[in-house]
């Protein structure tokens, strides 16, 4: 009889004799007696004799779980423990087949994070076939494995994933690790994986896996049972000694995350009964600590007698379940505890409750009647785990877990002795430690029951809209200021913003005067200091204050915009003030800013769509015209490069001016206490004098005219049509915004419905004439792939020639475009920076101040001979230039073919380009 079975009698016996209380067991009265071996190729064999049967157990430990998968490859480990089931080259077929034909028990396979096992009971006489079968899996699989017994098991492993999820609370694990871990942690995905992951997993990655992790040196063969271990050695030596021992595998640190703060988490599911669960990160496998928490969660949930039970089960009966448990890993572990809340029960309360339990354990620990019944609950499982020989608990697998996870498979001492020595200090301690910070709260709650009511909907057609209501502009407000400034007030009652926005009357046209990217550089140095505060300390004011602040310009204007809260109002209007009048331009603020912008000249240079919007007004507006600079503002690398802390101080002084300038204030406010915070704030700012900038006539030489920028492998080319049109107020506004909506404005537009739901070619195509107060570009534009760059040109030129000539614009297309315009509207003016760019809009076109007042009623008299009359007048088909940002080589051909007056090549900048002789080479190849 072996030593284990006769501590057991031991024990009894003594239990017998003494009072229960007074029983203690001990680490020192229980050892497993086995003998081990190494293999030559690395492969550990632990073997234990018990002749109470003739059978014997086999378990076979690789030291890898889902823990050793790599990003988008979670799953793996799982998906390749069915795989081992499938047969292996030298028996390719079935292998639960086998077993059961020699009455194999206890038959089965597992994967957790850090290892897979693969287990079965036979008889003795069956030990040769079992080793046989193992080894052959071990060491010849992949002949194997092919395409189809990878889609097979992927099936299982997915329909196995769908059912565990389909169970109540089935999705909770996966929200626990997702929250508990950070992304990329060995533990932040479960052990059966992502959906996708495993549809991914290819038979490169099968053998990738088999050849990395399932080498003999990275394996424990635990055999127990009826055997003598010399034979069982010579047996396995036989059939395991030739299998390669395989890569060494670099074992993982252990990594427990620090959380610190509380999280909470709630989800749906079909479930019977709200479920409140609290999860910690705790240490490792195997820790003295580990081995506390086993303890902690008897003491809180195991038998009638644990806290959690009595309270919630039997006194209370406000939960169906209480339960807690240490859920143990190698590199960290988790204590979980969670109740089930009983119909008509209130889970906040029971939440505080049972948080309640837990911190009355942490501050006050288990009392020495509860730490002896669990330590000796503790014992007598493992006792009788040592009955089995396998499956698991059993002896196979005690000896084969320890010798995976700690070296020694005789580790389980050095945990009961933990468990023996464990005193109520020591579980207070570590609950104390662990327990009173960054716990995740997950809570899981039954779906709504719902129902639906009987129907009298006619669904064959769309409800008829209801009575439209107009929208509403503001009334606006005006005044000047002693020096000239004036004001534009919009008054909105109950808006807890304020908006305080100057516009001056300067913008990119100025540049014509200076240099290109003065505008943009001027204004962005604005706001970074001013005589008496830096730009950190404007940026802490502007916090404290909850307001923010921006400088730009477009093409007609230069604007310092504060977007602030009414009852911070006027600390921010003397902030506002300070920047505006007081503007230091430090030295350095300029350099860093200088520098940034020609950084972003270049990116710009590098972006398809920025590139041709770089290059466009230069061709459109022709030399000398105030409008010829980059669309972006930013002007080019050599003019920022040659700029100046005076060139920027010369802009403000000359064109941010009182007598230049509007200043547009909306909110919650009246006229009659704004205007004198305004002339306190702003009314010894001082007048100056302020050139005109002469627009002459743009000088565009060019028509039917292609300007391609080489952008060698682009995977799309961007392509824009267009030619001037009427500065604003040349034709009817409102009729040209809603022609363009028809053929390019919106996503059922004509071009965007060819290019891109009928060809698709493209992810959107667009049109829209560019905001400027002289001539506009009226423009096409799409990105589309390269190989139907030029097909694409010639569904543009038929959009456009079409709809001037033999499919005008049609009533149904007027009406959709009519009424989205007039239903938008409500919404357009909701928030005072909307009320804002329409105020900036009525100063840069000079717009009565009714304008918006009566836009509803102008979009709705709108005639389908409006329409057609403003696209005869602003689209002329012979006038279009193209610009187009491609592959050259890849679209010079078909482009030379249809038919362009001229194709011209520029650069970034705009500048004719000659093409080198490898891509003439190249040109002529294709």
């Amino acid at each position: 009889m072996n030593k284990v079975l006769c501590s057991l009698l031991f024990a009894t016996f003594s239990l017998g004799l003494m009072q229960a209380q007074d029983f203690k067991f001990k680490a020192d009265d229980i050892e497993i007696p086995y003998k081990k071996y190494t293999l030559k190729n690395g492969l550990t064999l632990l073997v234990h004799e018990d002749h109470k049967a003739p059978i014997v157990a086999v378990n076979v430990w690789y030291h890898v779980g889902s823990k050793n998968e790599k990003p988008g490859k979670s799953g793996f480990a799982h998906l390749f423990e069915h795989l081992m089931f499938n047969g292996s080259e030298n028996f390719n077929t079935d292998y639960f087949q086998a077993l059961e034909r020699i009455g194999a028990t206890d038959l089965n396979g597992t994967t957790n994070n850090d290892r897979t096992n693969y287990f079965q009971n036979v008889p003795v006489s069956a030990l040769d076939q079992v080793l046989f079968l193992e080894s052959d899996r071990m060491g010849h699989l992949l002949g194997a494995i092919d395409q189809d017994r990878l889609d097979e098991q992927r099936s299982v492993v997915k329909n196995e994933k769908r059912e565990n999820e389909n169970q109540p609370y089935g999705m909770q694990w996966d929200h626990v690790v997702k929250a508990l871990y950070p992304k990329g942690h060995p533990y932040s995905w479960t052990v059966i994986g992502e959906m996708e992951d495993i549809n991914a997993a290819s038979l490169e990655d099968v053998q990738e896996w088999f050849t990395s992790y399932y080498g003999a040196a990275n394996a424990v063969l635990a055999i127990a049972g009826d055997v003598n271990p010399e034979e069982v050695y010579q047996k396995v030596v036989k059939y395991f000694g030739d299998i390669p021992s395989g890569p060494t595998v670099e074992r993982q640190e252990v990594n427990i995350p620090n959380k610190i703060n509380d999280s909470r988490q709630v989800y749906e599911d079909r479930v019977p009964e709200t479920r409140v669960l609290f999860v910690w990160n705790t240490p490792q496998f195997g820790s003295e600590e580990d081995l506390h928490f086993d303890l902690i969660s008897s003491i809180l949930s195991s038998g009638k007698n644990s806290r959690l039970y009595k309270k919630f089960i039997y006194e209370d009966q406000s939960a169906s379940r209480a339960t807690s448990f240490q859920w143990s890993s190698e590199i960290t572990s988790r204590f979980v505890a969670y109740l089930n809340v009983k119909e008509g029960q209130n889970a906040e309360k029971l939440e505080k409750e049972l948080w309640e339990e837990i911190s009355k354990f942490i501050e006050e620990g288990p009392t020495e009647a509860e730490l002896k019944r669990v330590k000796a609950t503790y014992f007598a499982n493992f006792i009788k785990g040592l009955e089995r020989i396998g499956g698991f608990g059993g002896v196979s697998d005690i000896l084969a877990s320890n010798e995976t996870y700690h070296g020694d498979a005789s580790y389980y001492r050095t945990k009961l002795k933990y468990v023996e020595e464990a005193t109520v200090e020591d579980l207070k301690q570590t609950a104390k430690k662990w327990l009173t910070k960054g716990k995740h709260i997950l809570i899981c709650r039954p779906f709504p029951e719902y129902a639906v009511e009987q129907s009298s909907v006619d669904r064959s057609k769309l409800p008829e809209l209801g009575p439209q209501k107009s929208s509403q502009f503001p009334e606006i407000q005006r005044t000047k200021l002693s020096n000239g400034l004036k004001v534009m007030f919009a008054q909105r009652t109950g808006v807890p913003t304020m908006i305080l926005s100057l516009v001056a009357d300067a913008g990119y046209k100025t540049d014509h005067l200076s240099s290109p990217g003065t505008a943009e550089l001027a204004m962005n140095l604005l706001d970074e200091g001013t005589k008496d505060k830096t730009s950190l300390q404007i940026n802490e004011q502007l916090q404290l204050l909850g307001a923010s602040l921006s400088t730009f310009s477009n093409q007609d204007q230069s604007n310092v915009y504060m977007s602030t809260l009414r009852p911070s109002f006027d600390a921010s209007l003397a902030l506002f003030a300070d920047v505006l009048l007081n503007p230091e331009f430090p030295q350095k603020e300029f350099d860093r800013l200088k520098s940034e912008q020609i950084n972003d000249i270049k990116q710009e240079k590098s972006q398809p769509i920025a590139m041709a919007l770089r290059v466009m007004n230069k061709y459109l507006y022709g030399d000398d015209h105030p409008y010829n600079s980059p669309y972006t503002g930013t002007g080019y690398e050599e003019t920022v490069g040659k700029m100046t802390r005076d060139d920027v101080v010369k802009f403000y002084s000359t064109w941010i001016r009182p007598n230049n300038a509007t200043l547009i204030v909306i909110g919650d406010a009246s006229m009659d206490e704004l205007k004198p915070k305004l002339e306190k704030a702003l009314g010894k700012w001082k007048k100056g004098d302020v050139p005109k900038v002469a627009f002459n006539t743009p000088k565009t030489n060019t028509k039917n005219t292609l300007y391609l920028m080489n952008r060698p492998e682009s995977q799309q080319s961007v392509i824009i049509a267009g030619h001037l049109t009427d500065k604003y107020g040349g034709v009817s506004e409102v009729a040209l915004e809603q022609m363009v909506n028809i053929l390019g404005g919106d996503f059922t537009s004509r071009i965007n419905m060819n290019l891109r739901e009928d060809k698709r070619w493209s992810y959107g195509a667009s049109g829209f004439v560019l905001g400027s107060k002289e001539e506009r570009p009226f423009i096409l534009y799409a990105s589309v792939q390269t190989d139907k760059t030029a097909e694409s040109v010639t569904e543009f030129r038929k959009e456009i020639i079409d709809f001037i000539s033999t499919r005008p614009p049609t009533q149904d297309e007027l009406d959709k475009v009519k009424t989205n315009q007039v239903l938008k509207l409500p919404g357009q003016w909701e928030t005072n920076s909307s009320i804002d760019d329409s105020l900036s809009e009525l100063l840069r076109y000079d717009l009565p101040d009714d304008y918006y007042k009566t836009y509803d009623k102008s979009v709705r008299n709108l005639s389908l001979d409006d329409i057609k009359n403003v696209g005869k007048a602003v689209i002329q088909p012979e006038e279009v230039n193209w610009f187009v940002v491609g592959d050259r080589a890849n679209i010079i051909t078909k482009l030379d073919a249809l038919g362009f007056d001229a194709i011209i090549e520029i650069d970034a900048d705009g500048n004719p380009t000659v093409p080198s002789m490898n891509q003439q080479q190249k040109d002529i190849k294709n």
